[in-house]
């Protein structure tokens, strides 16, 4: 939730770098509304607009559609790769972060040119 909500703000960069940062590097916690609202706060984010988009029901469905996404891949840990809702690359199943990354480009050129040929008939 405190991702897609901070994805609603014009600097969400920042904030997602700052977020990422000081929940991997910092070992912060934020299992908790109060802790999640102090970081926000430490952004200069006003807190109740804050408030206003994690408590949505936009945000909630959200949050819906990609636990419904990772149930249905069967994603049991990160990284995961989805590509075009067709295929799922994995850590695990490639071996290697490299390997994982050679996988993804492959099916990404193919996706492109099932497309690309997809396109072409409808001209």
């Amino acid at each position: 939730k405190t991702f897609y909500a901070i994805k609603e703000f014009e600097n969400f960069e920042e904030i997602h770098k700052n977020f990422f940062f000081a929940y991997h590097e910092q070992q912060r916690n934020f299992s908790t509304l109060k802790s999640i609202m102090k970081f926000i706060s430490s952004q200069g984010i006003d807190e109740s607009k804050f408030m206003k988009i994690i408590s949505s029901d936009i945000i909630a469905k959200k949050v819906q559609e990609e636990n419904f996404k990772i149930a249905n891949f069967k994603i049991d840990g990160v990284p995961a790769i989805i590509i075009n809702d067709k295929y799922k690359i994995s850590g695990k199943m490639a071996k290697s972060y490299a390997r994982m990354l050679e996988i993804t480009e492959y099916i990404v050129n193919l996706e492109r040119e099932k497309r690309k040929k997809v396109s072409v008939k409808l001209d």
